[in-house]
């Protein structure tokens, strides 16, 4: 599936305000802490909304949307109509699986 070689690509050291962090498994630790916490971080951030956010799922929230979300069946034929169209020279997505196996 033309995968390349993953390099270890793990820095040698990491600087945290003035703690130098040299340790494989303390960087790790500390990267997981940032991405992990950088959603609840940020979103503390923000400004309390006054807007209710159950009227954009409401069914009075025609007028803020032409056609409101909702999810359909898609049949097989659909599907495999869909996936021969599709070009098999592309890059794999985040699932790994390339158009040439679908």
């Amino acid at each position: 599936m033309n995968r390349k070689v993953c390099h270890d690509d793990t820095p040698s050291c990491l600087k945290i305000d003035a703690q130098k962090i040299t340790e494989k498994h303390e960087i790790a630790e500390k990267f997981n802490e940032f991405f992990t916490e950088v959603g609840s971080n940020l979103a503390a951030k923000l400004p309390v909304s006054t807007i209710d956010p159950l009227i954009y799922i409401s069914e009075h929230s025609q007028d803020l949307s032409p056609t409101p979300f909702c999810f359909q069946e898609i049949s097989e034929e659909i599907t495999a109509k869909i996936l021969s169209k599709s070009s098999t020279n592309k890059a794999v997505g985040c699932d790994g699986i390339s158009m040439k196996v679908l």
